[in-house]
């Protein structure tokens, strides 16, 4: 699986829409104050420093693939956050999170069956996933005329080997996933 990398110092001036997501979840959550919580595809930190606010006696944990992002959320470190480089697809922790939380990033992770199992295995019990990504209509003019291009002779040729790089699915698909999924190891 390929990382994508991204400027962590121009995400912060360009995310404002993903900030706001972010609040609304973040808005969902009640929580005691002690909770561990696990961010996947922190960014650049704002919203898993806010989730540390949260927990003035827990602890939270900022994870994403980008060195850019990484070195930008470590300027918010303290006593209960840190943030390490890791591919989302690789999480394997085990029952060590009350919120497993995720805002505008996992329609970058292809499998969900691997990451939910993932995430399922990572939570403690009576824990929850708390997560905001991209579905099916998102962007759907900018995909209609990416594919038109794809599609077009003159370009064809640049494009034998791609692959397309988001997950995003009909969300009761998704919800239906989430029913009969069955949490036997597939790592």
């Amino acid at each position: 699986m390929h990382t994508f990398e991204f400027d962590g110092e121009k995400y912060k001036k360009a995310s404002k829409h993903q900030k706001e997501w972010g609040n609304s979840l973040i808005g969902e959550l009640t929580l005691k104050g002690h909770e561990t919580i696990l961010d996947l595809g922190c960014g650049d930190g704002r919203l898993t420093e806010q989730l540390a606010q949260l927990v003035p006696n827990g602890s939270v944990l900022g994870i994403d693939g980008s060195s850019g992002m990484i070195e930008t959320a470590k300027q918010r470190s303290r006593y209960n956050l840190v943030f390490t480089q890791m591919d989302i697809n690789r999480i394997h922790f085990h029952n060590e999170f009350n919120v497993i939380f995720s805002n505008a990033t996992l329609h970058w992770i292809r499998d969900h069956k691997k990451l939910l199992y993932n995430s399922f295995m990572a939570l403690k019990e009576g824990g929850m996933l708390l997560w905001d990504f991209a579905g099916d209509g998102n962007c759907s003019n900018f995909y209609e005329v990416v594919q038109e291009k794809i599609q077009d002779e003159n370009y064809k040729p640049y494009f034998n080997n791609f692959e397309w790089p988001w997950y995003m699915p009909v969300k009761t698909d998704y919800e239906k996933s989430l029913l009969l999924l069955d949490l036997v190891d597939i790592t």
